[in-house]
């Protein structure tokens, strides 16, 4: 996923550059990288995770609180 937003910024990168340079950018490009986000969008690796798979995790006792006194 986080290749599929580094690859975003990088055609988001040159559309910019093409408009800077009065150029017409790389329709093909923007067209690739809204299908893959739209492709992302549409099946979400996180449906179906439930609210408690999320909560945050128990934290695990300090040192002071897991020594035992003998």
């Amino acid at each position: 996923m986080i290749d599929m937003f580094l690859e975003t910024k990088d055609v988001l990168s040159d559309q910019l550059g093409a408009y800077r340079a009065s150029a017409e950018p790389d329709a093909a490009a923007a067209k690739a990288i809204c299908a893959k986000l739209e492709y992302l969008r549409d099946n979400d690796p996180a449906d179906g995770i439930t609210a408690a798979e999320v909560a945050e995790p128990e934290q695990e006792p300090s040192f002071a609180e897991s020594a035992v006194i003998a």
